[in-house]
Order: C-alpha cells, then structure tokens, then sequence
C-alpha cells in the first residue's frame, strides 16, 4: 500500500496506538491514515512538522523547528495543548509515558504526563539529533558537537 501525504515530503511519520498512521510534512498538515490507508483526518499544526510521536492514551504530539509542541487530543473534542521547547526540535520520542523533546540547543525536556506545567530539562551538551528508548526506560540521544559525534544516557 501506498500512501501520499503530498506536497512536497514526509518529514515524520508515527503509529498510534490503535494502529491507526500519522503522517507530517513541510506543508504544515498531520494526516491521520486508517489502518485500511484511508485518510481519517486532517489537523493544521501550523508550520513545519519537524517531528510526530505517539502517547499510549492515544494523544498525538507534532512538534516544529520554532520550538512548538501540540499535543492533541485523540478525538477533536478539544484544542490541542500547545507546550514551548524553547529552540528549534529536531525530534521526539516517549519515555515512560511522557514525552520527550529534544532540541537542537542541546536540550532533553521530559513534560508532565497531562502537559501542564515545566518540564524536567536535561542537559546533552550538544544539538540533539536523534533519540532511543532503552529497554530499562532511559533515553539514549545522540548528536553532533562542533568537532566530533557524541552519545549520552540519561
């Protein structure tokens, strides 16, 4: 099967709990695929989707380069929660039920479970560009300083 999210790229894709895929690109649109491939919904972040990631209670969270986190709701019967990184964020990712974004200052922030409130900053020492999840429910991210490559655990 197919799918296309179109104009231009997928910048980042995420699967929802129920199965269901989420698709974000350049043209500021989060489409939401049925498992069969049909387009379920349509949701306006507002800029780039630089990042998408999936909470278990069926929440979405699409974030951009100007450091602007929504989180919406899994059904349209509110506006999304909108959360500030505060820099540009390169991706997301969840961590024992609470999302993750990580930025390109260098930053880690772990956001309280309903998104209300400051989150716990970690501090990576670099732009943050990629992220795991380990089996022991740490996060592994990895990133580039101005010379050479580095990998920290939290």
């Amino acid at each position: 099967m197919i799918l296309r999210h179109g104009p231009g790229w997928v910048t980042s894709l995420a699967v929802l709990p129920d199965g269901r895929l989420a698709s974000g690109g350049p043209d500021t649109t989060i489409k939401i695929w049925s498992q069969d491939g049909q387009l379920e919904r349509l949701l306006n972040h507002g800029d780039r989707v630089q990042s998408l990631a999936a909470l278990s209670d069926g929440r979405l969270a699409s974030a951009d380069s100007g450091g602007t986190i929504k989180l919406w709701p899994p059904d349209e019967s509110a506006d999304p929660v909108i959360l500030r990184h505060g820099g540009s964020i390169w991706t997301m990712a969840v961590l024992n039920e609470q999302l993750a974004s990580l930025g390109v200052d260098g930053t880690i922030k772990l956001w309280p479970k309903d998104g209300d409130g400051n989150p716990l900053t970690l501090r990576h020492g670099s732009p943050v560009w990629s992220v795991a999840v380990l089996p022991d429910g740490g996060l592994a991210s990895g990133g580039r300083g101005w010379h050479d490559q580095d990998l920290a655990q939290r």
